[in-house]
């Protein structure tokens, strides 16, 4: 056998050894568990409340009304309730620092309340379904950022008595994160997340109040509002 023949062979030999101790030490190579699954919940902030607060006030339903039951004195309108988000976030891992991601929010804005004396109520409750898919970056050990664009569905519906028509929109957005997450290459994880959501602010309305007793009515003129709403959650996930 030749001496180049030699060579050739422990070359042929060598180099595959050589290129796995390279992968196994090549920063960039994903992780061997590339899909990651989570559940989270958390609070949502959002000016809504506040702006369907300013409307109903100059559209008369800023009355104060007294409160008889489960309570005593009197209560001031407008006035809002707060406002509960879930979420679900399914990833994948295109490299080691890269992964794409979908998730979907179910923020729910909470409710504004309004009254006009005699006996005339408007509420309404906003919600934003927010499907996103976002280019998340690892930027050190356990943070993460990520953006991406997003399709968002707005409700508003109506909870009082007698009740009467919501409003629906749909609006193209994007979605900013970033999260914590924990431990890094555990099957198990624990994640905390602060997300914005650029909604925009569609219009919504008319909405029209009829007095239970009589012929009083408080008129809501059709608003733009916007939706624009932050997130921080809290969350369980599975690698595999």
């Amino acid at each position: 056998m030749s001496r180049s023949t030699q060579l050739l062979m422990l070359l042929l030999v060598a180099l595959p050894c050589r290129v796995q101790r390279g992968l196994a030490q090549n920063p960039s190579a994903p992780p061997a568990r590339r899909w990651e699954i989570s559940f989270s919940a958390g609070y949502g902030f959002a000016g809504t409340r506040s702006q369907f607060e300013d409307v109903m006030r100059r559209s008369g339903l800023g009355d104060t009304e007294g409160c008889d039951l489960f309570c005593v004195g009197t209560i001031s309108n407008p006035h809002s309730s707060g406002a509960l988000t879930t979420g679900v976030e399914v990833s994948y891992a295109v490299r080691a620092r890269w992964r794409v991601q979908v998730e979907r929010i179910s923020a729910n804005l909470g409710e504004t309340f309004g009254y006009h004396d005699p006996l005339t109520w408007v509420f309404l409750h906003s919600s934003v379904t927010t499907v996103a898919t976002l280019a998340v970056f690892s930027l050190a050990g356990p943070l993460r950022i990520g953006a991406g664009p997003a399709l968002s569905s707005v409700q508003v519906t109506r909870t009082d008595l007698p009740g009467g028509p919501g409003s629906r929109a749909r609006r193209l957005g994007f979605v900013l994160l970033g999260s914590v997450v924990s431990p890094e290459r555990g099957r198990v994880f624990a994640a905390a997340t602060a997300q914005f959501a650029f909604v925009g602010s569609p219009s919504v309305g008319p909405f029209v109040g009829q007095a239970l007793a009589g012929t009083a009515t408080a008129v809501m003129p059709r608003t733009s509002i916007s939706f624009n709403y932050a997130t921080v959650h809290l969350g369980l996930g599975l690698r595999f």
